[in-house]
């Protein structure tokens, strides 16, 4: 794996996590740790584009918090399942997994309850 102590969002996705933290109240560290399961727990096969880094900045410890082995293991599973390589493209699955959870997310959660939602469904 990549070794890496920050990583960089998109903009976009910075944008629609400042929204969603006004909308719910839950911090951009918990919504990404969020969206990368959700979007991980998907059936799609999500297309491995590249992602910008032009927005903001999250220390590793602060997005995977004391769980870390548990969130590098999904997704070095999603690696394998995908027929990638899990120490090579790691930090490419990574991005693009919480990427498209961000996206996810952001069309379906208005308001806390629609998070709440949104888990009890699933």
């Amino acid at each position: 794996m990549a070794e890496f102590n920050r990583l960089k969002l998109s903009s976009d996705s910075t944008n629609m996590l400042k929204t969603l933290q006004s909308r719910t109240g839950i911090t951009p560290n918990i919504l990404c740790r969020f969206a990368l399961c959700y979007s991980l727990d998907q059936k799609i096969i999500s297309n491995l584009v590249q992602i910008k880094e032009d927005g903001m900045e999250i220390a590793r410890y602060t997005l995977f918090g004391d769980n870390e082995m548990i969130y590098i293991s999904l997704v070095k599973e999603k690696c394998k399942e995908l027929g990638l390589d899990p120490e090579k493209d790691f930090m490419k699955v990574l991005k693009v997994y919480i990427n498209n959870g961000i996206i996810t997310l952001y069309a379906r959660v208005k308001g806390l309850e629609d998070f709440i939602n949104l888990i009890e469904n699933e």
